[in-house]
């Protein structure tokens, strides 16, 4: 529970923060430019808010919400019983695999930013978090439209040209259009927005738009056109006292969703919905049901999806789509992905918190008497994270509005029903509410955040400054430098992708003996992972006997594989 002054200041703490967390790069510092800054920002977010959190008795969390403090503990708990119960490195578990970064300590921020949201009790509140969705929308906007019209100024490595945005990939800047796009909508449709602002809108969106088909990837068309159809679908529910129009409407909408799905599997007149794509989800899809169904208690560990590709994948996959050569890190199904990671505990879990969010959306929906844009603008922008988690990865600007959205949703919709509730009832709560100003704060929200921003952004930093180190050491063309970079410390810590470039490094540049050691310390970091034991496997100053164990476990790790030396 917050005292209205500190939620007052969460809130706005929060739509900064959220911002950053979504936008924030660091362009020729590192050589991941996206997920570690916005990982390193996610954290002093969180910590910030739990400090916030802490200060403002936090006992009277489990009186108003028993059910959401034990579904988090329970999601929790399931991610340490991965963590605990799985031999992937723990440096990859607890901070993340190179290029995604969504280990222990990302679904530990999340889930803080989670709660302390569902515990906000003002409208305002909600709002600033709705506005700030918005605004990295809009910034996101503004610099894709830079890119169109003038070049990118920032050294992606990008040869299809497509726009990336601000989270360095087409499919997931394409789908947080296509998010605010539904968003947006919801104002279009209200009675009380001004028309100017409504023209203004429609720009926006328009221009957004265009910009999702820059992308040329199907998900925000996905997301737009799905979305738009929730808030068309609420505008119905509110403007006709007749249910029929709803019942026309959403049976159309039905046999069009099918129809789209049936496309994606190349039936029907949509099969332009069709792309290549889809047929390597499928492949990405068994195979991370089948690391999640033959370890159903703890999973493959926390981003260990790459580790176990090759051995879980269906025969399929060796023959046709993708190819034995092909492989990947992430099942492109949140769902899915956590199952992998889980097991069972994992994927109840999580599915059990996105319950409690579709719990609350549901009962508001039905108690609805006016069409509410804010509400309709969290609602139907949360259902497309959902629709879009479904065929996508869990990036962390992108998953950050998932639980965003969902605690927003579960505040505002208590706040919608607290409304509604008799007067004396209601009088009682404002009552409760403002006899929460009088509490004495030694410590001011301010300085607790503060505190709790530097905190979090120290927990989050060492995968960053390892990083840093390394972009650092590549470029300096030095191998003491790069042999500096790659010794394990706390704020240093490494991951099979460094050892990897590392072994390439010093065996294109003619320095055998460096390769052959980092090699070795690659397969004792990670011994389950394929490609460094490949590396290892082709050195020519590799002894006979340590060839023969590479070949062993490259077998072991790709078993359907006749000929693993040669892919």
């Amino acid at each position: 529970m917050f005292t209205l002054n500190a939620e007052k200041f969460a809130a706005r703490f929060t739509s900064f923060g959220v911002i950053v967390a979504t936008c924030l790069i660091f362009s020729r510092v590192s050589t991941d430019p996206v997920n570690l800054p916005k990982f390193v920002a996610l954290g002093g977010l969180a910590i910030g808010l739990l400090g916030i959190l802490i200060a403002n008795k936090p006992q009277n969390i489990w009186s108003k919400s028993k059910l959401l403090v034990i579904s988090v503990g329970l999601f929790v708990m399931s991610l340490l019983i991965s963590l605990i119960g799985n031999s992937a490195p723990i440096s990859q578990m607890i901070y993340g695999a190179y290029g995604r970064n969504t280990g222990l300590l990302t679904y530990l921020f999340l889930a803080i930013i989670f709660v302390a949201i569902s515990l906000f009790n003002t409208s305002n509140s909600i709002k600033l978090i709705l506005y700030a969705f918005f605004a990295s929308a809009l910034i996101n906007i503004a610099y894709c439209t830079w890119v169109l019209a003038f070049g990118d100024f920032v050294g992606w490595n990008n040869p299809s040209g497509n726009l990336l945005g601000l989270f360095g990939n087409p499919n997931f800047i394409s789908a947080f259009l296509g998010m605010f796009i539904t968003g947006a909508l919801a104002f279009v449709f209200a009675e009380g927005t001004k028309w100017n602002i409504k023209i203004l809108i429609l720009g926006l969106a328009l221009l957004s738009f265009i910009e999702i088909l820059e992308t040329k990837s199907i998900q925000g068309l996905v997301v737009t056109v799905g979305g738009s159809g929730l808030v068309i679908f609420y505008f119905i529910l509110t403007q006709f006292k007749s249910r029929i129009p709803l019942m026309i409407y959403s049976i159309f909408a039905v046999v069009t969703g099918v129809m789209a799905i049936f496309g994606a599997l190349q039936k029907g007149p949509f099969d332009f919905v069709y792309k290549k794509s889809v047929s390597l989800r499928g492949t990405y899809w068994k195979t991370g049901i089948e690391m999640g169904t033959t370890n159903p208690f703890n999973g493959v560990g926390l981003d260990s999806y790459g580790d176990w590709y090759r051995r879980a994948r269906p025969p399929i996959a060796l023959l046709d789509t993708p190819g034995p050569g092909i492989t990947s890190n992430a099942s492109h199904n949140v769902f899915i992905d956590f199952f992998a990671a889980g097991g069972f505990p994992l994927l109840v879990t999580y599915l059990g918190l996105n319950a409690i969010v579709l719990f609350f959306i549901i009962k508001t929906t039905k108690s609805l008497k006016k069409f509410n844009p804010h509400f309709v603008a969290l609602a139907s922008a949360w259902i497309c994270y959902q629709v879009q988690s479904v065929i996508s990865i869990n990036q962390i600007g992108l998953a950050l509005w998932g639980w965003v959205l969902g605690g927003a949703l579960i505040a505002y919709s208590r706040i919608l029903i607290e409304e509604d509730a008799p007067a004396s009832s209601a009088q009682n709560k404002t009552e409760k509410k403002s006899s929460r100003t009088v509490k004495n704060e030694v410590f001011t929200p301010q300085l607790i955040a503060g505190v709790g921003t530097l905190i979090g952004v120290l927990i989050a930093l060492p995968p960053l400054n390892s990083d840093a180190k390394w972009f650092n050491a590549i470029n300096s063309t030095s191998a003491v430098e790069v042999e500096k970079a790659l010794q394990p410390t706390f704020m240093t810590p490494q991951n099979s992708m460094r050892y990897m470039q590392a072994v390439n490094l010093f065996a294109t540049n003619n320095l055998p003996d460096l390769a052959l050691k980092y090699a070795r310390a690659g397969v004792e970091f990670n011994p389950d992972d394929f490609e460094i034991w490949r590396q290892f496997y082709f050195l020519a100053n590799a002894t006979p006997a340590e060839k023969a164990v590479a070949l062993q476990n490259m077998k072991r790790l790709d078993p359907l594989n006749p000929d693993v030396a040669s892919n």
